[in-house]
């Protein structure tokens, strides 16, 4: 664990003319940066608003990733895990899926972002769990409805198609404009 440390002379050795401390700058700037990773992802899991973090964890990349495995692997948290997942996938790993997998099938607060998730990572498994999820959803809860337009979204990104009965049930006079204007 690296607790004192002078991003200045990492710099200076970095426009050394040896090739030496080159290397060692570089080396010693991967082991910071693979710190605050882990210092990272340590605190959005401490963290009573993980949000703030969230959104943000992707942008530190690589340094993250093996923390939120760990995290993905460790923990018994629900959000925590969905939320893990997220990040990895838009990193490019794939392990969380079957957690997100999950959400589409039962989850109805973390049920968009992790739709969305998919469908821009291209997870095209993920279609027909959220066909199936859309036949369980209502139209007379508020939540639900915000579900099937988030599902229809993803589905659309993902290039498929609704199978019939979808089709007909969600242009029904009953079906809310708010989910009959994604058919269209």
């Amino acid at each position: 664990m690296i607790d004192n440390f002078n991003l200045n002379t990492v710099l200076v050795r970095l426009e050394s003319n040896s090739l030496r401390e080159q290397a060692a700058a570089l080396d010693e700037a991967t082991s910071i940066l693979n710190e605050f990773g882990r210092r990272v992802v340590d605190r959005f899991v401490r963290s009573e608003d993980r949000f703030i973090i969230w959104e943000r964890l992707s942008r530190f990349g690589a340094f993250v990733i093996d923390p939120l495995k760990e995290v993905l692997a460790l923990t018994e948290d629900h959000e925590l895990r969905a939320l893990s997942a997220m990040v990895l996938l838009k990193l490019g790993d794939r392990t969380g899926i079957s957690v997100l997998l999950e959400i589409i099938a039962s989850d109805a607060t973390l049920l968009c972002p992790a739709a969305a998730r998919l469908a821009e990572a291209e997870v095209v498994e993920a279609g027909e769990q959220m066909i199936e999820r859309l036949r369980s959803l209502e139209f007379t809860d508020k939540q639900d409805v915000y579900g099937i337009q988030c599902l229809l979204i993803a589905l659309k990104k993902l290039g498929r198609t609704l199978p019939p009965d979808l089709v007909e049930r969600f242009q029904r006079t009953d079906a809310p404009w708010e989910v009959r204007m994604y058919l269209k």
